[in-house]
């Protein structure tokens, strides 16, 4: 089982890097959109000193992996080394495919599909506990050491090298670089959150020891029951509560139907659940 997992997150790693370096090689460097993270600090020096792209992103993550190594431990070295290698060969790689160089003459079409694979590529790295390295290290050095939140740190360095390439770069790349910034941050949440989504239900009836028993025997799901009052008559009883499925909410809202039509049922969309039965196996009893 701890074999596969890390088959899982080593084949997570390597799409994640394949897909955001193909992004940048056929519709990012051709159409000279700006970008942020590594990327977009190398086009800056590739402007200004004329240095290799794919050369200046091996330097720098090589560099940051050994920052990061040191001040974040080995545990997180682990899960950035694969992808300080690999990333910047991709990347080398596409660029010298000729097709990817005309993929599309639409820089709209570019500034789109660099945005969402760059974030579906990110996205799946980030999703198994891993990171690209390079631009991926200084937010977590600076919420180590400053609390100040990852996301704010990713940003802030972002936004600073989209300024910079705004010195060089006409009207138009600015406001599509944009576009893909904007892009990749939403594919990135989307593909962190995809597949762990759970519905949470909880049911008030007079009737809630036939809705436990039918959703604990019938449609095989883990309630906990809490201990409520309700405001109007002042009544003491327990209420339902269970996480489940999106797929079986609605059999599980017909159910309650049948039960109690007129049940008091808060339904809820929930990102995360850990625990028996989700990310444990449910014991047999």
């Amino acid at each position: 089982m701890k074999l596969l997992h890390s088959l899982k997150s080593v084949t997570a790693v390597l799409a994640g890097n394949l897909i955001v370096a193909f992004a940048i090689a056929a519709f990012i460097l051709p159409k000279n959109l700006i970008a942020g993270g590594t990327t977009g600090l190398a086009i800056i020096l590739n402007h200004y000193f004329q240095l290799n792209i794919s050369l200046i992103v091996t330097v720098f993550n090589v560099f940051m992996f050994f920052v990061g190594a040191t001040l974040l431990g080995k545990k997180f070295a682990l899960t950035t080394i694969l992808s300080t290698i690999i990333f910047p060969s991709f990347l080398s790689f596409f660029q010298t495919v000729p097709a990817l160089q005309n993929m599309t003459d639409d820089i709209l079409l570019s500034a789109i599909y660099a945005g969402i694979l760059c974030g579906l590529g990110v996205g799946l790295v980030f999703k198994v506990g891993a990171s690209t390295g390079g631009m991926d290290i200084p937010p977590l050095l600076l919420n180590k050491h400053f609390r100040i939140p990852v996301a704010v740190g990713m940003y802030t360095f972002d936004v600073i090298f989209l300024l910079i390439q705004a010195f060089f770069s006409n009207t138009e790349q600015i406001l599509y670089g944009l576009i893909t910034v904007f892009l990749t941050s939403i594919v990135i949440n989307k593909v962190m959150v995809a597949g762990s989504n759970k519905m949470q239900l909880f049911i008030i009836s007079k009737k809630y020891q036939e809705i436990k028993d039918a959703l604990l025997f019938i449609q095989d799901v883990g309630v906990t029951m809490v201990n409520v009052e309700t405001a109007y008559e002042g009544i003491q009883q327990q209420a339902v509560l269970c996480v489940v499925e999106q797929r079986k909410s609605h059999a599980i809202t017909e159910v309650i139907q049948k039960i109690d039509p007129y049940a008091f049922v808060i339904i809820g969309q929930i990102h995360e659940v850990a625990g028996e039965g989700f990310t444990l196996e449910r014991r047999q009893k």
